[in-house]
């Protein structure tokens, strides 16, 4: 009588890991096999909770150079537009834009003196000038002298 319920278990547990089998390997996946049935809106999510945290702010001024007004005249010389670019004029040695414009209008007649004067501000490492300007300028330099 014994081996007949447990032949009765095996049974049931057979067919219940079949039906979960099928079960598990029969569900639609996205375009594969059977059509899905489409919903008329997509499920929505909770929001979470929205929680304001009290935070003290602290504003800090910062130093904001004044913008330029007047377009620099352009240098006659390429002397001039060196003495401009490597901030040796101090009319234009606090403006970037002005010494920026000087590198467009050096040509390719520099006299050794004036490139070595170039080279002497690439490895200086002084300039009123903030140091992403001072970065760009000095890239914008090594592009003329490449060129």
């Amino acid at each position: 009588m014994k081996r007949h319920k447990v032949f009765w278990v095996c049974v049931a547990l057979v067919v219940l890991g079949a039906g979960f089998w099928v079960a598990v390997h029969e569900r639609p996946e996205p375009g594969r096999g059977r059509a899905e049935k489409s919903s008329p809106l997509p499920p929505v999510r909770p929001s979470p909770p929205v929680r304001i945290a009290a935070t003290n702010v602290i504003l800090r001024a910062i130093a904001v150079e004044e913008p330029e007004s007047l377009p620099e005249s352009a240098p006659t010389s390429s002397a001039d537009a060196v003495r401009i670019v490597v901030g040796a004029d101090p009319g234009t040695a606090n403006r970037y834009l002005a010494r920026s414009r000087a590198v467009e209008t050096l040509g390719d007649d520099l006299s050794p003196g004036e490139i070595r004067m170039l080279l002497d501000y690439l490895s200086s490492l002084r300039d009123p000038l903030r140091p992403e300007r001072v970065a760009a300028l000095k890239n914008d330099i090594m592009n003329a002298l490449r060129s």
